[in-house]
């Protein structure tokens, strides 16, 4: 049974979905008038001297932060990308927090009404209690918050639930594969449709390294090499979604140098998935790509391959469905 007010839960504008990938922080939600609405931003955050005292600076024990864009702009030594589990734990009550804001939802917050499904992986499930403690309560700014349920999915079955939904609305499909790729790793999932509305996942692979960081890398080194400076990886994510780096006053137009990455990088996907998961692929009836990888892959390339809308957000989008369907099974069973 949650131990949460169930009161709270079944209003679905106190719900958010969270994603916090090591590229984007994602939150999906439903805002004030009941829209599904979506919030992105870089998961990065960079250390300001005690000294300042900028009204949008965060504080947390005992520390100050820039956060986002602004984080971008100061020294690079300085910028913490989350690259790694143990930085995602230590800051994400704070990227947490900020997206909680860019949500609308501070006064919520404030009220104690927030239910919050996070994706976590597999790896890390002996670890959610110390995460869920971290996360249910904590001080930003010398103001405490303390939300109502916290809950727990596994990281790659957001994007599954949320297209089982979709397909289920939309088609007669029975089975699917996905493929789906963040930042960091790449995940490949055959999924089976049963006629009650639930599906069963077989998990057939998942791959460190081969999402958008290496097109990240490649900008860096691009950087490094060209105008003889370093850049963290979030700088390099950012002079990507510009197409240009500014240095010291001047613009430079990187948008054909970055094309050409990027195409190499497509390229290198698809040849690399076609090797490993060919066969899978001619024998599905949809291959549906999510993630932010979806925006490197030609839907043309096959007629099965689909990518669909606001593909980046949908691990967070099924969080939030999973959320709200596990508290209504539980608010049944106790009826």
């Amino acid at each position: 049974m949650l131990n949460c007010n169930y009161n709270y839960m079944s209003d679905r504008k106190n719900w958010l979905g969270i994603d916090g990938g090591f590229g984007y922080f994602k939150a999906v939600f439903y805002d004030e008038n009941g829209k599904l609405s979506f919030v992105k931003f870089l998961s990065v955050l960079a250390y300001a001297d005690n000294e300042h005292k900028f009204e949008f600076l965060v504080e947390y024990k005992g520390n100050r932060y820039w956060l986002g864009e602004q984080a971008l702009l100061q020294p690079t030594d300085k910028i913490h990308d989350i690259k790694d589990y143990s930085s995602l734990k230590k800051y994400h009550p704070i990227l947490l927090h900020h997206a909680i804001k860019l949500a609308g939802k501070l006064d919520r917050a404030r009220k104690g009404m927030l239910n919050i499904v996070i994706g976590l992986s597999a790896a890390h499930s002996s670890d959610q209690e110390a995460f869920k403690k971290d996360n249910i309560e904590y001080e930003i700014d010398g103001e405490r918050f303390h939300h109502n349920c916290i809950m727990f999915q596994e990281q790659a079955g957001g994007a599954i639930k949320a297209l089982s939904q979709v397909i289920k609305s939309k088609s007669k499909l029975s089975s699917f594969l996905v493929v789906d790729g963040g930042f960091n790793t790449l995940d490949i999932a055959q999924v089976f449709l049963n006629g009650d509305g639930s599906y069963s996942v077989a998990s057939l692979g998942a791959h460190e390294g081969k999402g958008f960081t290496m097109v990240a890398e490649q900008v860096r080194s691009f950087i490094m090499k060209e105008f003889k400076t370093n850049v963290s990886l979030k700088e390099a994510t950012q002079i990507i979604e510009n197409e240009k780096y500014e240095l010291r006053g001047v613009t430079h137009n990187l948008k054909n140098t970055i094309n050409k990455i990027k195409s190499t990088y497509s390229k290198g996907l698809y040849n690399f998935l076609e090797k490993k998961y060919g066969e899978y692929f001619d024998k599905s009836p949809a291959v549906y790509f999510v993630g932010g990888i979806a925006y490197f892959i030609d839907e043309n390339i096959a007629e099965n391959f689909k990518v669909v809308d606001k593909a980046e957000y949908y691990n967070a989008l099924g969080y939030l469905l999973q959320g709200i369907d596990t508290f209504k099974q539980e608010k049944e069973k106790n009826k």
